[in-house]
């Protein structure tokens, strides 16, 4: 799962089950709506690239216990269940470096179909975005 920008996340438990609004903490959720807790493993021996801050004394809501991850970031999902306690799904995801592979394969292929095809090199960057 690619994040497409920065990513705040509470190790909180209780705030992430206000702002996944699981039925446990919002009464009034619309039966549409379906919430779900991503539960996010750091490892930075695996995943060198992540960039993750502890933000806590920072915010105005120390107690939700905030880290800000940084654009870009790439998780691998292990595991989505449904919780039937919380009464929302649970994705349990791990930092990972993959993406800088995948991004470097599709430049190089890229570069080659352009170089076939005389193509615009600033074709290539627009499609990695």
């Amino acid at each position: 799962m690619l994040i497409n920008g920065f990513l705040l996340a509470s190790e909180s438990t209780e705030a992430a089950e206000i702002y996944a609004g699981t039925e446990i903490s919002n009464i009034n959720a619309s039966p549409n709506w379906k919430s779900i807790i991503f539960e996010i493993d750091i490892n930075t021996t695996i995943s060198s690239l992540t960039v993750v801050a502890d933000i806590a004394i920072h915010s105005p809501f120390s107690d939700e216990q905030e880290y800000l991850f940084d654009l870009g970031i790439i998780f691998e999902i292990q595991n989505i269940f449904y919780d039937q306690n919380k009464k929302c799904w649970i994705c349990r995801m791990t930092s990972s470096d993959k993406g800088l592979a995948i991004a470097k394969d599709y430049v190089k292929h890229q570069t080659n179909e352009m170089s076939n095809n005389n193509s615009d090199i600033s074709i290539l960057f627009d499609d990695l975005i």
